[in-house]
Parts: C-alpha cells; sequence; structure tokens
C-alpha cells in the first residue's frame, strides 16, 4: 500500500470570527510562546543603547509583565508613552486576571471565565473611567504609571487596589465555541451593557475558518471569505477508505464590507497568500479595486525563521524588516528600515535566564 499526497484548491462556503485571549503582549517579532528558550526569565529590547521595551516570564514561561518606553510629542508631565501590562494565571497556565496601564490614558483591570475544558468564555472588566472630573481637566493623574516596573508594583500600587475596590465590574466579551473549541458568536458590550459588536465563524470539516462577519446592524458590518489550499493523503490498492486530511494553507481572504450610503456590499481587499514547498509563507499580495495595492516579501533561514520582510506599494520597495538570530534561533537584533521616509530603526536583545 502506497501513500499518495493530493493538494487541492478548495472554494470555501460561508463562515464568523474574533480572537480569543493568549496572554501575550506581542514579543518582539518573531518571538512567540512557542518558541521562547528554556528557562527564560527576561528579554529586553534596546534601541539605541536605550531600554525600550522589557518582557519578564515566570518558570513556566508564562509572560507576567510587560513594560515598554517610546517617545511622546505631546508632552505633559512627562516626555515618554509608558505602557504597562500584568498578568495572573490559575494553576493551569490560564490567565484568570489582567492589568493594562498607559501613562497618558489610565488603567483597566481585566478577569476571564473559562469553561470545563478551559475555554475563555467571558471577560469582565474594571476602569477608571469612576475617576474622571473637572479636576483633570489639562492634566495627566496618571503620571505614576512611568514608575511601575514589575507585577510586585502593579499589585501593591494604591490606585489599582483603588480600582479593584470601588470601579465597577461589566461583562466586555461574551464567546461560544462550538464541541471542538472553535469560537462560533463573540459579543462585545460597552460599561452600561449595551451590545457594541457582534462577530460570527463559521468552519469547514478540517475546522478551517470559511467565512466570518462582525457587525452591529444591516447598515454597518464586513464580511470575509477564506479559500485553503488543502492536502490530503490518499492510499492506492484500498478502496473505500477516505482521504485523510493532512493540513491547509490560506490562499485567499476576501473582505466584504456594507456600503451604507450605497446600500451595497463592496469589496474592501483580495489578500492572496503564496508557499513555498515547505509551506512557508512567502509572499502577501493585498488588490483594492482590481490593482495590487501592496506586496510583501518573506525570506528564512535554515530554521524556518523570519529573515527579512519586504514591502511594496505600486511595485516600490517602501520598507524592510530584517532580524539577525544566534545560533539557538533567539532574536538578537531587528531592524525596520523606511525606504520611503528614509528612516532605519535598529533594535538589540538581551537575555536573562532562571539558574
Amino acid at each position: 500500500m502506497r501513500r499518495l499526497i493530493a493538494t487541492i484548491f478548495m472554494m470555501s462556503g460561508v463562515v464568523f470570527g474574533f480572537g480569543q485571549f493568549s496572554g501575550f503582549t506581542g514579543f518582539p517579532h518573531p518571538i512567540s510562546k512557542s518558541n521562547l528558550p528554556d528557562k527564560i526569565k527576561t528579554i529586553r529590547e534596546y534601541e539605541n543603547d536605550l531600554l525600550s521595551s522589557e518582557w519578564i516570564f515566570d518558570t513556566l514561561r508564562n509572560e507576567i509583565f510587560y513594560r515598554s518606553i517610546s517617545p511622546f510629542s505631546f508632552r505633559r508631565n512627562d516626555n515618554n508613552l509608558i505602557l504597562v501590562k500584568g498578568y495572573i494565571y490559575d494553576n493551569s497556565c490560564k490567565v484568570v486576571k489582567s492589568f493594562g496601564l498607559h501613562s497618558n490614558v489610565g488603567l483597566s483591570i481585566n478577569y476571564y471565565e473559562y469553561d470545563s475544558i478551559g475555554n475563555c468564555v467571558k471577560q469582565y472588566r474594571q476602569d477608571n473611567k469612576y475617576e474622571y472630573d473637572d479636576s483633570m481637566a489639562n492634566k495627566n493623574p496618571y503620571s505614576y504609571i512611568s514608575e511601575i516596573k514589575s507585577l510586585d508594583d502593579i499589585l501593591n500600587h494604591p490606585k489599582i487596589k483603588e480600582i479593584e475596590m470601588i470601579a465597577e465590574k461589566y461583562l466586555l466579551y461574551e464567546t461560544a465555541f462550538d464541541s471542538i473549541g472553535n469560537i462560533v458568536t463573540v459579543f462585545t458590550f460597552n460599561e452600561q451593557g449595551y451590545t457594541t459588536n457582534f462577530s460570527r465563524n463559521e468552519y469547514d470539516k478540517d475546522n478551517d475558518k470559511i467565512y466570518s462577519y462582525s457587525g452591529l446592524s444591516n447598515d454597518s458590518y464586513t464580511e470575509n471569505y477564506y479559500e485553503y489550499e488543502k492536502e490530503y493523503s490518499f492510499f492506492e490498492n484500498e478502496e473505500g477508505i477516505p482521504p485523510k486530511f493532512e493540513k491547509s494553507n490560506l490562499v485567499i481572504n476576501l473582505r466584504l464590507d456594507y456600503n451604507p450610503k450605497e446600500k451595497r456590499k463592496r469589496i474592501s481587499y483580495i489578500a492572496v497568500d503564496k508557499y513555498d514547498r515547505k509551506d512557508r509563507l512567502i509572499e502577501r499580495v493585498f488588490i483594492d479595486r482590481g490593482k495590487i495595492q501592496s506586496k510583501s516579501i518573506y525570506e528564512y533561514n535554515n530554521f524556518n525563521q523570519i529573515t527579512k520582510k519586504t514591502t511594496f506599494e505600486l511595485d516600490k520597495a517602501t520598507s524592510e524588516e530584517i532580524n539577525k538570530y544566534d545560533n539557538k534561533g533567539n532574536i538578537l537584533e531587528k531592524t525596520y528600515n523606511n525606504i520611503r521616509f528614509g528612516e532605519k530603526k535598529v533594535f538589540k536583545y538581551q537575555y536573562e535566564y532562571y539558574e
């Protein structure tokens, strides 16, 4: 019996989508939870020898603290914009509580509720909106956030404790899943309990999302249709054995926006992906109004890590992203080259490990 591999281009039917909380703030590309170094404790990012971002992990490689520092042109009490996030996990490494702090806007606390099989079905929020009054006019009462440099600082800060005691907790997201963990619907709510958005997904027999809807009314919504390149295995000399599904590569994402003035849908964009023989994304093209608006080209090393991404607009290169790694696959340097404006930013990374 010999196995044959067949690649089939599938045109999808009709379905919906929304992202489930992952617990991560966005690591330096291309770091993710799946490829974090063993015993990682801290990753620090530097721009021009100045600390710009910091990620701190527990001994299970869960991110527990994130802090970023960037110049802020509209100065108030500080000339830097500080973003801080903190995460609390249960014994199953699921996030049960998170903190989001912004040195110019304020802070919020999020709480996560899971079903019996680990799906995050509800997310609640408390925030600082109750604090607003006339005394805050032309002031920034959140400059103290720039002094928070650890998860302990978050947990012990009196302002954050005050929010936990006083601010109203309201339902922010409610998510429904199918029997195998695919997100089917998501409702988004505001502080008053009104629905602000509704999204839903549909999936094919291989659990690939083939359609998504996001909106609130018949006059304001978007739809996405997804098409895949499917790979199945067949066995010779064996009749009656169904083909075995191997994998899918997303090749087309078609987005439609409803235009209330014209009372019709129009194509917002078509994204077309191309892969090499190792199933690595090597090209992504965005088409609008029948013309290629932008194109991204990806290059990889022998460890399948992205070493270069070049973006073109109207056939002219507009930007480059270049990554350099050590012999363990850890990113050491990331370069953003804005060709259009002649600007370049170089970020370097340092790693600290648990003993």
